[in-house]
Parts: C-alpha cells; structure tokens; sequence
C-alpha cells in the first residue's frame, strides 16, 4: 500500500508560541493567553495560524475523506488536528471541537459509511474513549 501525504494534516502552526509554556507565552506577550482563550475561534497566533484556518484545513481533509479516493485510509496526526478532524466528520462546529477531550494515544475510527455514528475514537487498550452522532 502507497503512503500519501496530506499537506492539510499538518499541526495547527501556533507560530511563535510553539514550544513555550503558557507562563513562557505571557511573560513575552502578557494578556495574550487571556486573548487567545476569550476569542478562541478568531485568535490569530502570532507568527502562526488561527483555529479558524485549521478548521478550514480539518474540513477539506473530510471532504476528501468523503469523495472516497482512497480505499483504505489511515491519517496520523497530533492530538488538535485530530480532535477537529473528528468534529468536522461529526458534522460539529469548531466551538464544539474544543471541548472535545481525549488522550493523545487514541485511534480515531472515521467511518464514512456509517451515517449515524462517524467518529469513534479507541484508547490504546482497545476502550471506547469517545464518539460523536449525528443529528438525525
């Protein structure tokens, strides 16, 4: 089975915050932590991209997930991209993606298929850690 690479799999980019602390990140941009979580949806990382713009990416990995050009699909990610992948799949909003939560070593099952239940995430020991329904 050939790899292919999706550009749009990529990490949410938190441009100059990434490998800081939240207390790192406000000692350099005091208030910016506050900023960024009263105005999540909108906040633009300094140097980086807004949750908006990695939403508009977690959605076009779906659309093309759902055109069914690959047969057998298998996306490796982190745990953000991740999280909004499974609410864009689930029909969700973005507000919705960030309340979702879950380990960082969890499979996602998105089946595109199955209608009423697309999204379920499996734990490393094989447990359910969470899925997502559509609204019928």
């Amino acid at each position: 089975m050939e790899a292919k690479v999706l550009d749009g799999l990529s990490e949410h980019d938190v441009g100059d915050w990434t490998g800081l602390t939240r207390e790192e990140v406000e000692q350099r941009w005091p208030g910016a932590v506050a900023k960024r979580d009263a105005e999540r949806s909108l906040y633009q990382f300094p140097g980086g991209e807004s949750y908006a713009s990695l939403w508009t990416r977690a959605r076009g990995i779906v659309s093309f997930l759902r055109e069914g050009q690959l047969r057998c699909p298998l996306l490796v990610g982190h745990a953000g991209m991740g999280r909004t992948i499974a609410a864009a799949a689930a029909d969700l909003s973005l507000a919705d993606s960030f309340n979702i939560h879950f380990p960082n070593d969890v499979v996602y099952v998105v089946d595109r298929n199955h209608a009423a239940q697309p999204v379920l995430v499996i734990d490393h020991e094989g447990r359910h850690a969470w899925s997502a329904w559509r609204a019928t």
